[in-house]
């Protein structure tokens, strides 16, 4: 029987310095059988000038799409690395399955300018094979479909250096979506690309019921639903007072608490 997608009432959790506007969209009603991928307790990070996150708790599990809402310097992005693992916390925890890996996209493009497009794809395959220990590392042909899908085809052979910002936006995206990664960390990936090739990437997203993302962004509505189907399942919106005071808990998003 298929699952039926509802919408819950926004919650509020009024904490210090502001509040969270917590929503769910939930699209999945067998809770039960999720796994958790990722949580972190009291995390903190703080830069020179003031403390940026506060004790924030947080769980992913397998399935979750969640959108990260803010304004700029919220503590979006620095949430994000953190839980890639890129900062580390200055008190508290970040813990992640042992079988769960991840994959980043950050404002600036991780791919090299002297490699064409096909052998930025390529370094990438090889190395997540080498971290999995996949012996194989001929051209898997996975790599030319998600380069298709985002409208790289003809750019193949062009060097990353030639590229446009967009194109180097969809290199990035045509790496993240080939990827095997059952985590996907994405900081505003929705920027400078067309949004025919946005909507590709996230019905692809939709497909992989067994990984989990974290989406930041502060234009995305959370309920954009490419092809008809809502992208995210959960919403976490930031809300302060003073813009990069990020304190207070940050609580399961759904009803069970169990791990």
């Amino acid at each position: 029987r298929p699952a039926q997608s509802r919408e819950q009432p926004v919650r509020q959790l009024h904490l210090a310095g502001g509040n969270f506007n917590v929503r769910r969209h939930l699209s999945r009603v067998d809770a039960q059988k999720e796994r958790k991928m990722l949580k972190t307790a009291g995390l903190c990070f703080a830069y020179p000038s003031h403390f940026h996150l506060d004790g924030v708790n947080l769980r992913v599990r397998e399935g979750d799409r969640i959108l990260l809402r803010g304004k700029n310097g919220a503590g979006k992005s620095t949430l994000l690395r953190l839980l890639g693992g890129a900062l580390s916390p200055f008190e508290g925890s970040v813990t992640r399955s042992s079988c769960t890996t991840a994959a980043f996209i950050g404002h600036s493009p991780s791919v090299y300018p002297c490699l064409s497009v096909r052998e930025n794809l390529e370094f990438w395959n090889r190395l997540e094979n080498c971290f999995h220990k996949h012996k194989d590392n001929t051209a898997d042909p996975g790599l030319a479909e998600a380069a298709d899908m985002l409208g790289l085809t003809g750019s193949l052979d062009e060097k990353a250096s030639s590229l446009s910002r967009g194109m180097l936006q969809r290199l990035d995206l045509s790496r993240v979506l080939h990827s095997k990664a059952g985590l996907l960390l994405l900081d505003e990936p929705e920027n400078s690309i067309e949004r025919k090739y946005l909507e590709a990437f996230c019905r692809e997203i939709i497909k992989r019921r067994h990984s989990a993302v974290v989406w930041a962004s502060n234009v995305l509505e959370p309920d954009f639903s490419p092809a008809g189907f809502p992208l995210f399942t959960h919403l976490i919106e930031i809300k302060e007072k003073a813009i990069g005071l990020f304190t207070g808990e940050i609580k399961p998003l759904r009803g069970d608490e169990a791990c």
